[in-house]
């Protein structure tokens, strides 16, 4: 039994984890500086710089388009509870 609930939890991570702009492809597709500033932002609750927040965008639709994208869904909840999300078409690159 404890092999079969390894082999379902193998499944899920390859499933569920293969397309995440995780901390590990972050830390290989940006430059070092900003990775750095971004941890930080992340960890430590700093303000994210516009500069950093552009670099970090243009390596994560990079990376998306990289994998066959072609629309994203940018989603957030307000601090007023309530959701809302944009949606939007990658416009360059794309046949």
């Amino acid at each position: 039994m404890e092999r079969e609930s390894e082999m379902v939890k193998e499944s899920l991570e390859n499933t569920f984890a293969s397309n995440v702009f995780s901390d590990v492809v972050m830390r290989a597709r940006l430059p070092k500086n900003i990775y750095k500033a971004l941890k930080k932002t992340i960890d430590e609750g700093l303000p994210l710089a516009p500069e950093v927040a552009d670099i970090v965008a243009n390596a994560m639709k990079d990376w998306a388009i990289e994998r066959g994208a072609t629309h994203f869904t940018h989603w957030f909840q307000p601090m007023n509870g309530e959701r809302t999300h944009y949606y939007g078409v990658f416009r360059q690159g794309i046949n």
